[in-house]
C-alpha cells in the first residue's frame, strides 16, 4: 500500500440559481426577425400615407371612386412606392412574412419545450408513484388496459396533429421560416 493523500471529494455547490435565460444567438435571431417585421410594417405604413396624399386630386378636391380608377390606370411607375428606384410594396410584405413567420415559430417552439418539460416530469411522477405502489402490493395495474389506453390516445391524437399542422401552414406566411424558428425554440442552447 502507498501512503498517498487522498483528497476528499466535494459535493457540488447547488446553490447557484438556475440560469433560464435565452442564449445570446437566440436573442440575436428574435431582435433580427423583429426589426425585418418592423422595417415590412413601416414601409407598408409610409405606402399607405403616400398613397392617402396622392389620393386627392390636382384641385385638391377629394377624388371620386370613378376618378381614381381613371387615374390609376393612366399611372406611370413614378406612383408607386419608390425607395432608391426600387419598388418597396413587395419588400414590405416579404420583410413582414419573414419576421412574423420566424417569430411566431420560435414562440412556438419555446412554449413546446416547456410544455414538454412539464408533461415529461408529471408523466415520470405518476409512473413512478404506480410502479411503487404495485411493488409494494398497494393497487395491482393492469398495464394491458394502460396500453389500450395508450394505444387509442395516439389513433386520437393523430388526426387532430394533422388538423393543427394544416392551420398553422394555411395562417402562416412562411412556413419554412416558422419550422426554423420552431426548431430554433426547441433547442434549449
Amino acid at each position: 500500500m502507498t501512503n498517498e493523500k487522498l483528497t476528499p471529494v466535494t459535493k457540488p455547490d447547488h446553490s447557484e440559481p438556475v440560469d433560464y435565460t435565452v442564449p445570446t444567438w437566440q436573442k440575436y435571431l428574435l431582435i433580427i426577425a423583429l426589426v425585418l417585421s418592423a422595417i415590412g410594417l413601416s414601409l407598408q405604413a409610409v405606402a399607405f400615407f403616400q398613397g392617402e396624399n396622392t389620393a386627392a386630386g390636382s384641385d385638391g378636391n377629394a377624388m371620386t371612386l370613378e376618378s381614381r380608377s381613371t387615374e390609376a390606370a393612366s399611372s406611370t411607375e413614378s406612383d408607386k412606392f419608390n425607395l432608391l428606384g426600387v419598388d418597396m410594396s413587395d419588400w414590405s410584405i416579404l420583410l413582414t412574412k419573414v419576421g412574423f413567420s420566424f417569430f411566431v415559430g420560435f414562440c412556438l417552439g419555446y412554449v413546446f419545450r416547456i410544455f414538454l418539460k412539464i408533461i415529461f416530469i408529471v408523466c415520470g411522477v405518476v409512473f413512478l408513484l404506480l410502479f411503487g405502489l404495485e411493488y409494494a402490493s398497494v393497487v395491482k395495474v393492469d398495464w394491458i388496459i394502460i396500453n389500450g389506453y395508450y394505444d387509442g390516445f395516439f389513433v386520437w391524437l393523430k388526426p387532430h396533429a394533422s388538423t393543427l399542422q394544416e392551420f398553422v401552414k394555411s395562417n402562416l406566411p412562411s412556413a419554412g421560416l416558422a419550422t426554423a424558428g420552431l426548431l430554433v425554440g426547441l433547442k434549449k442552447k
